[in-house]
């Protein structure tokens, strides 16, 4: 705050040492510490003081700023940053239209043909070829027990 030196500050004492006498410099030093102490606290809380009034403009700016910015102008910055020349919007437009009209010309010429769908062919799934003799035996025997569960439920 005060740029006082150390030969400086060796002076000013030496100055209250003649004025003031060894019995009372103590006592004046302490007084002096308190004034010093009561200033640095007031200087501290005028500082914080303003340094919120700064907080609350920013915020009223930023506030202001954010309300200032509105959806469509960030779309249209979006739109001309990512396509300036706007042909990009033009294709899509065009491509929109078209298969809005290949939609509404399917529906109103072809309504049951377009809407339902042709059932697919179920696979068939008794046909079974294996090669090998004993694969063979293994799945008419792996067969067998669940045939014969077949048979005793359709006479019950």
């Amino acid at each position: 705050m005060f740029d006082i030196g150390g030969l400086e500050m060796a002076l000013i004492l030496l100055v209250a040492l003649l004025v003031v006498g060894p019995k009372e410099l103590p006592r004046l030093l302490k007084t002096v510490g308190h004034w010093v102490r009561k200033a640095r606290g007031l200087a501290r809380e005028f500082q914080s003081g303003l340094d919120d009034i700064v907080r609350e403009a920013e915020l009223d700016e930023a506030k202001k700023m954010i309300e200032g910015t509105s959806k469509h102008s960030i779309e249209k910055s979006i739109g001309d940053a990512i396509d300036p020349t706007g042909e990009m919007d033009k294709e899509v437009k065009e491509m929109t239209g078209a298969a809005r009209e290949l939609t509404s010309g399917k529906l109103d010429s072809e309504p049951d043909a377009a809407a339902s769908p042709k059932p697919a062919p179920e696979p068939e799934t008794e046909a079974t070829v294996v090669k090998h003799p004993k694969a063979a035996s293994e799945l008419e025997s792996a067969e067998a027990p669940a045939a014969a569960e077949d048979e005793a439920q359709k006479r019950a």
